[in-house]
């Protein structure tokens, strides 16, 4: 049980925490980071690139491959980092575009990029629920809730939807460090629902996630700012939303408060949009990070708290 733990442990969070450190760490190009220098082109698909490898090494490292058929989850991992990156460069295209229009023009750079970014954000949304509900087709059978089969492809739609705005708009450890949190939280869940295999899912996310506070905590150090940029989320959608859904699947009996924790806890980080508004915005950055990440441990705590208040003492721990 000792050697199994930390195999999991290395191999679920120390790998993709190198993973993403080192993808972040060159596409942010640290020893070249300024002050005053902004946020890097790079930044548009570095998130995406960096916790899409990150993920998949560590399912790789861990299972050998596609063996069981949970273990498709790993297309859609790849489906999302490829969608993510694309949304990413789309995003990009379109306002360099806006602001060529804008220089020849003299109208608004907002005004003539706001309807590509969400144009962008959309169909990036649309599309992780389409592969999300594509691969879940192959894992559900016949009978499963039908409720099941629309939180798949639902809430990866939802959360990227929130979250992709907010990603865009946030640069800085702040979204990095509440996914941190938030993935770790869902872990949590898992595992006192009896689900460790499937906890190490958003657990590996959440190192990749840790790689991008610390990576951009030195980058900040130099004076430069980075952001893991929108791409990212649908990736975080589906490591946050898709593993309870297989361990309600695969754990036979599961009270239906583990559904209501997993939902609390996968759209915490949605709690970041409070601090974008009245008097939390207008503090200082220390005191902003604090709260904001205050905010996203809330719901994250209540969903801990629910999944500990219906487990089976012999579920996971005998």
């Amino acid at each position: 049980m000792t050697e199994q733990l930390i195999r999991e442990g290395l191999l679920g969070v120390g790998l993709p925490l190198v993973v993403a450190g080192a993808i972040l760490a060159l596409a942010w190009r640290v020893w070249r980071a300024r002050a005053g220098s902004p946020a890097a082109h790079s930044s548009a698909w570095a998130g995406a690139l960096a916790f899409g490898a990150a993920m998949i090494a560590s399912h790789i490292a861990l299972n050998g491959g596609v063996n069981q058929k949970w273990e498709r989850v790993v297309y859609l991992l790849i489906a999302a980092g490829v969608i993510g990156m694309a949304a990413a460069a789309a995003r990009w295209t379109l306002t360099q575009r806006a602001k060529h229009a804008a220089t020849t023009t003299s109208e608004s750079v907002c005004a003539g990029a706001r309807p590509g970014d969400w144009l962008a954000w959309v169909i990036a949304a649309m599309l992780t629920g389409a592969a999300a509900h594509f691969v879940m087709a192959g894992i559900f059978q016949d009978g499963d809730p039908t409720w099941m089969r629309i939180a798949a492809a639902g809430a990866p739609v939802a959360f990227a939807l929130i979250m992709q705005p907010l990603a865009q708009r946030r640069p800085g450890a702040t979204l990095p460090a509440a996914l941190t949190l938030a993935c770790f939280g869902q872990a949590g869940v898992l595992v006192l629902s009896g689900n460790q295999t499937f906890a190490l899912i958003p657990a590996s996310l959440a190192a990749a996630s840790m790689a991008a506070v610390l990576v951009g905590g030195a980058v900040a150090l130099r004076g430069g700012s980075v952001s893991i940029g929108s791409g990212a989320m649908p990736l975080a959608s589906v490591a946050l939303t898709i593993p309870p859904v297989l361990g309600l699947l695969w754990v036979t009996g599961l009270p239906i408060a583990f559904a209501w924790a997993a939902g609390l806890v996968a759209f915490a980080p949605a709690m970041l949009w409070i601090g974008e508004v009245g008097s939390i915005a207008r503090r200082g950055a220390l005191t902003r990070f604090l709260i904001r990440l205050a905010l996203v441990a809330l719901p994250i705590a209540a969903g801990l708290l629910l999944a500990k208040a219906n487990a089976e003492t012999d579920v996971y721990f005998g």
